[in-house]
């Protein structure tokens, strides 16, 4: 795939990238073969980040990040250290998660019998940074009914409307999760994850709507599903922690 080095994500030297990755190479089953080159399409994506984190079951790759922003993880404990830890939670503009992997109603899965709740994952990631940056957290996986944010964005009203009992428990932080797929459908992949793929592509247009990322993504998602000859169906889904208007910035900005 060629990137265009004219149109690049506009970041903040504030900004930071977390990558959460999961390629379960030794659980049969639950392998995921496109780990290793989403994370490395991702990176190319958020180039201009300020700093850049991976926590991966994967080895070390020099493709990934530089060798002490790499974070080896086999059980929850390693996420939540690498968190505790974090000592530069200062003046933060953006704070970006992607994850990849499994996620179920159990939450993520980190092995065949370790998964970490979702909720647990959010209010950590929210008490480290505080309530000042924009969130964006990008999930690649199935399961988005577990994700648990009050308001998704609905493409005919042009709005975010309340998709749930709404409880404000993450109205006093800026949060935008973009996941790949609704509660029903599947996260699909070949050489590379659908989703991110057309995440990637998508975000090289000059797109400036909630509106246009939706069509966009879910257009080129469709394509490669197509193209795949699968029958399966996979609905991208935008949600959000309180009732936002539909310009994409401050969460992603394109220069």
């Amino acid at each position: 795939m060629q990137y265009k080095n004219d149109i690049l994500l506009k970041m903040s030297r504030s900004d930071i990238l977390i990558i959460i990755a999961f390629a379960y190479s030794d659980i049969a089953n639950l392998e995921l073969s496109s780990c290793s080159s989403d994370i490395i399409l991702i990176r190319q994506h958020f180039q201009q980040v300020k700093e850049l984190n991976v926590l991966t079951d994967l080895p070390y790759n020099p493709d990934f990040c530089d060798p002490e922003n790499y974070f080896n993880v086999t059980n929850c404990l390693d996420i939540y250290s690498f968190f505790r830890n974090y000592d530069d939670v200062e003046d933060h503009q953006r704070i970006i998660l992607y994850y990849t992997g499994h996620l179920d109603c159990n939450g993520l899965t980190i092995t065949k019998e370790l998964s970490l709740r979702m909720e647990f994952l959010k209010q950590t990631l929210c008490r480290t940074f505080g309530t000042k940056p924009h969130y964006l957290m990008l999930f690649d996986c199935c399961g988005s009914l577990e994700l648990q944010l009050d308001f998704s964005f609905e493409l005919s009203s042009d709005r975010f409307v309340l998709r749930r009992d709404y409880t404000g428990d993450d109205s006093k932080y800026h949060l935008l999760l973009i996941a790949s797929t609704s509660c029903k459908g599947s996260s699909l992949a070949l050489n590379h994850s659908f989703f991110t793929w057309a995440f990637c592509n998508c975000i090289q247009s000059r797109i400036e709507k909630m509106s246009q990322l939706q069509v966009k993504i879910q257009d080129l998602i469709d394509l490669q599903i197509s193209k795949s000859g699968s029958l399966r169906q996979q609905n991208f889904v935008i949600y959000s922690s309180r009732r936002i208007g539909t310009d994409l910035q401050p969460w992603l900005e394109i220069q």
